[in-house]
């Protein structure tokens, strides 16, 4: 900065030391906002995003640590790695706020700089008010163009291991810091929920702030939000919210209210609520058939649901008749990803009617075309490599499956968090390859602990946990532990027979795992 080129001060110290002007009486007081920013950034941009932000809040607010201003310019030296953890985080604690300036917000280039990983770190950890700052351009922008698919697509960017530094001993420094405070998984992972969380905040202030059918779109993207982050039981009052608003506003029959019943109906489906997810679906086909919409695009997602409910609730023929039709519709379309989505599906019924020789190689494929789409860590990705892990234990390729699911674990544990759902069943599986390798100490104590975490998060009546109860009665059984194997068989299949009925194919399990 040439303005202290001679004193070699910061600019703000200068004008500190300054007696022959009143700019520090009148401008320079404690910060009340860390800036974090790329360098790479436009200084204008900056400047527009901070007044975008602070121009509802109070002037006295806008009192910013700008290191531009604040560091001296001329400094190369290093600081210590106790300075960053102790200094630097006491004066975000002072602050008690963060505002990050997010350019452009779907590929922001922060979140590959170290020292902007960082500094979320110290936000989290002072527990301190994280904010996203942007131009009006990219506020439109992301306004217009925000979906859940393209928000994870942006956080698949963010792996604090490899994020860089201009300088390389910054990057080493870094590293170090977030190596013996917390780990770069959990590092990883904190700065997710931060983003989770920005995102959440931000959709529910434009709820409060919209009526008609703009509100319902946000009231939509938000119950997207919420479903993706494992939060069930929010996301279901949220899509009901929807339905209930644009019935208001469209009647039950438009295309608008029918694609967010579908989006409930697949909802009742995660929630392992499969008769009533058959149920809403069914009658989404039944409104799209009524109004001439069967060959629409909607149509063919709530087809797409529909043979995924009937997989889930052991009617595994309808379901592979259905996804073959899905197929074949969607093959006379564009859109490549919604078909290999299908097929993937298609795989997993394959799985579960044991032809994993069919179901590998269609794994396979979608696993590599969904990286190069959207990246190793969309979670749509790693469910995919889970399904992938899954076939190779099933045709005994136990190492290569064991290799995959730890991979795949340890990503989904970082990035959408070790209680999440899609998380528990990974574990779950993780688990059945130990056991199968008969390494049987190790799969009891993640069965325990997938066991543990379902009944919380999900509920002793979900799926999910009933199939963990199952394996987990199992492996007490062949571990000769059989008082505690048998009670636990009951109660699974007591609980499988009123959730999934006698029929289900995991009902069945259960009841001949009991037997033997």
């Amino acid at each position: 900065m040439p303005q202290t080129a001679a004193t070699k001060l910061s600019l703000v110290e200068q004008y500190r030391q300054d007696t022959t002007t009143d700019i520090s009486v009148k401008y320079i007081k404690p910060a009340k906002y860390f800036v974090s920013h790329a360098w790479k950034y436009l200084f204008l941009d900056v400047f527009e995003s901070l007044q975008l932000f602070f121009a509802s809040k109070p002037a006295e607010d806008a009192i910013v640590w700008f290191d531009l201003f604040t560091n001296s310019q001329h400094d190369t030296s290093v600081k210590e790695f106790t300075w960053w953890t102790s200094t630097f985080c006491n004066s975000i604690a002072a602050m008690k706020n963060v505002v990050m300036v997010l350019l452009p917000w779907d590929r922001p280039i922060p979140l590959t700089r170290a020292w902007c990983v960082f500094e979320v770190f110290a936000t989290v950890t002072t527990h301190s008010e994280f904010h996203v700052a942007m131009t009006q351009q990219e506020t439109d922008r992301f306004a217009e163009n925000v979906t859940i698919d393209s928000f994870y697509k942006m956080l698949g960017n963010v792996k604090s291991e490899t994020c860089e530094a201009f300088k390389p001993e910054d990057k080493v420094l870094v590293a170090a810091a977030i190596k013996q405070c917390i780990g770069f998984v959990n590092m990883d992972n904190m700065v997710f929920r931060v983003f989770e969380q920005w995102m959440t905040d931000t959709l529910m202030h434009k709820i409060s702030n919209s009526s008609g059918d703009l509100k319902a779109i946000w009231l939509f993207k938000l119950a997207s939000l919420s479903k993706a982050q494992g939060k069930y039981d929010q996301a279901q009052s949220l899509y009901q919210s929807c339905v209930d608003l644009r019935t208001e506003i469209h009647g039950q029959e438009h295309l608008d209210t029918i694609q967010v019943m579908a989006h409930l109906g697949s909802l009742y489906k995660d929630q392992g609520k499969y008769p009533a997810a058959e149920s809403v679906l069914l009658n989404c086909l039944q409104l799209l058939e009524k109004i001439n919409e069967s060959r629409s695009t909607l149509a063919l997602d709530v087809a797409d649901d529909m043979a995924a409910t009937l997989q889930c609730l052991g009617k595994f023929e309808q379901a592979e008749a259905m996804y073959h039709k899905c197929i074949a519709t969607r093959s006379s379309t564009k859109n490549d990803a919604r078909r290999r989505i299908l097929e993937s599906n298609l795989a997993s019924l394959y799985q579960e009617q044991g032809k994993y020789e069919l179901a590998k190689p269609i794994f396979e494929q979608c696993l590599k075309e969904r990286i190069d789409s959207v990246g190793m860590d969309h979670p749509s990705t790693l469910a995919l490599k889970n399904n992938l892990a899954a076939t190779l234990n099933s045709l005994h390729e136990y190492t290569a499956a064991e290799a995959l699911y730890l991979e795949c674990l340890s990503d989904s544990e970082r990035i959408l968090g070790p209680d999440h759902p899609s998380t528990l069943a990974k574990m779950n599986n993780l688990a059945a390859n130990y056991f199968y390798q008969h390494k049987y100490s190790q799969a009891e104590e993640l069965y325990s602990k997938c066991y543990d975490l379902s009944k919380r998060v999900l509920g002793l009546e979900h799926p999910t946990t009933l199939l963990t109860m199952n394996n987990l009665a199992n492996l007490l059984k062949d571990a000769q532990k059989l008082p505690e194997a048998e009670n636990l068989f009951k109660e699974c299949i007591e609980l499988s027979i009123r959730v999934l009925g006698e029929a289900h194919p995991n009902t069945l399990m259960a009841l001949n795992n009991l037997a033997l």
